[in-house]
């Protein structure tokens, strides 16, 4: 199977299990919302932040650096996976015994101390699962790692479902997911010892082997620290400084564009393997796929943030209720910081295949303590709609950065950057045209002319042959 016959099928495979499981996602967390209300939805937004912020301490870049190497060399495979089983084991004991030791001595009402510990468990258990994703995904087994998503998020819809008839409150979601994520594990490792078909699953001790792990690894984790931290903290601030209504307003946007990201991460998800290959063989050849997927990823970006700052009071309105109402004025915000994100995810791509994963850690860094900074100025006067700024402050900051240093190191197109923001200037005058004059005929019009303006201007012969050659699967 060749190169681009290969990435089509694992993007094709992992974008609909990634539409599947964001669908059901989608579905219980509308539900969620609708039933325990801002304050309710809010509190149990927080503690996910907040024990998903734990979770980037059991994982000192293990993941990444483990599919890295397994695809790059699959007889490494059964050394990195029971070296790692044993480290993330120990991190995981360490990180949330501290977290449940934490909350005993806490000042927090029994319910929601029982939800954090319950949603601390859960996320314990998917932490030490992802040693079995990174494994499937070196080995470009992406069918299990979107069975397996689908699985968790059937279980936590249809728990909620049943949960919301006989109308429980906080604690028994927080079942649901330990629940859901023990089932999820459990679906991992028997696919793991299914296709990798190791011998057996067991522990190994290498000390020069750790050495190298956590020194090849930190960057990595250094990087996911400081996304989690971009993610995450902006809902703990929220939390402390406002309260837990803002929070819930603040999350039932983000996580409308939360949900939409699966498109962009799936197809690099699926790309990273083989852009790891393409820099061991051609740096010019990673470089020129990397500015294709930048291009594809913009279109995918430009639809979606349109669609979603248009229509933003409807989506709101229709899909939460009319409680939700001012859900609507950070989901116009949070959509366009997601173009952004989108972008980045490719440009980051380029770096850390080229093994210049420091250059992604000093970005998302610089990123991090911007958008702490600017929530400590923004969420005392605007709320959760200075919290929203802030994010997209955040991240367009990283798109400029991330630009100039692959323009430097690597020659990345920049007639090709410069061409993609005067799309996303042209996009944001239209949408806001639409919305200022109330009507969606703008709207559509200025998004024929950006489809145009792509086609014509930034999508050359080549790439239009390698779009068709993915649609067909050659």
């Amino acid at each position: 199977m060749n190169t681009a016959k290969r990435v089509a099928k694992n993007t094709l495979v992992m974008v609909f299990g990634e539409i599947s499981a964001k669908i059901l996602t989608v579905g219980y967390t509308i539900l969620l919302a609708r039933h325990l209300l801002v304050e309710g939805f809010g509190v149990l937004s927080f503690f996910l932040a907040l024990t998903g912020m734990l979770r980037l301490f059991t994982d000192i870049g293990f993941f990444e650096l483990t599919i890295r190497e397994v695809a790059r060399d699959k007889t490494v495979a059964k050394k990195f996976f029971s070296n790692v089983l044993l480290l993330k084991s120990i991190t995981v004991v360490a990180i949330f015994g501290a977290f449940f030791l934490y909350l005993f001595f806490a000042d927090y009402p029994q319910e929601v101390e029982l939800l954090a510990c319950l949603l601390g468990l859960a996320v314990a258990i998917d932490s030490l699962a992802s040693i079995f994703r990174s494994i499937l995904q070196g080995f470009e087994e992406m069918l299990y790692i979107s069975l397996g998503k689908i699985l968790r998020s059937a279980v936590l819809l249809s728990g909620t479902v049943v949960l919301i008839i006989f109308n429980f409150g906080l604690v028994e979601f927080g079942v649901l997911y330990l629940i859901a994520n023990t089932i999820s594990f459990t679906f991992l490792v028997s696919a793991l010892v299914k296709k990798v078909m190791f011998e057996k699953i067991s522990f190994e001790f290498d000390k020069r082997f750790w050495k190298t792990i956590f020194r090849e690894g930190i960057p990595f984790w250094a990087a996911t620290a400081f996304v989690v931290i971009l993610n995450d903290t902006d809902k703990i601030m929220l939390y402390a400084m406002v309260g837990e209504r803002a929070v819930g307003f603040y999350s039932a946007a983000y996580r409308m564009v939360f949900a939409l990201n699966f498109l962009p991460l799936m197809f690099i998800a699926a790309l990273y393997p083989v852009t790891s290959r393409l820099f061991t063989k051609s740096a010019n050849s990673l470089v020129k796929t990397s500015e294709i997927a930048y291009k594809f990823v913009l279109v995918i970006g430009l639809f979606v943030v349109v669609i979603l700052s248009g229509f933003s009071e409807i989506i709101v309105s229709t899909i939460f209720g009319k409680e939700f109402s001012s859900s609507a004025e950070p989901l116009k915000i949070l959509a366009w910081s997601q173009l952004f994100l989108y972008l980045n995810v490719v440009l980051g791509n380029l770096f850390r295949s080229a093994d210049m994963q420091i250059i992604k850690t000093y970005q998302v860094a610089a990123a991090a303590t911007l958008n702490v900074f600017l929530n400590f100025l923004l969420i005392p006067i605007w709320s959760f709609v200075g919290a929203s700024f802030a994010t997209l402050m955040a991240r367009s900051f990283s798109f400029v950065f991330l630009g100039l240093v692959a323009i430097r190191h690597f020659d990345f197109s920049r007639a090709l950057l410069l061409q993609s923001m005067a799309v996303v200037l042209l996009s944001a005058l239209f949408v806001y045209a639409s919305i200022l004059s109330k009507n969606s005929l703008i709207l559509v019009v200025g998004l024929i002319t950006i489809l145009v303006f792509l086609y014509t201007k930034i999508f050359d012969d080549s790439d239009r042959r390698i779009l068709i050659k993915l649609i067909k699967m050659e």
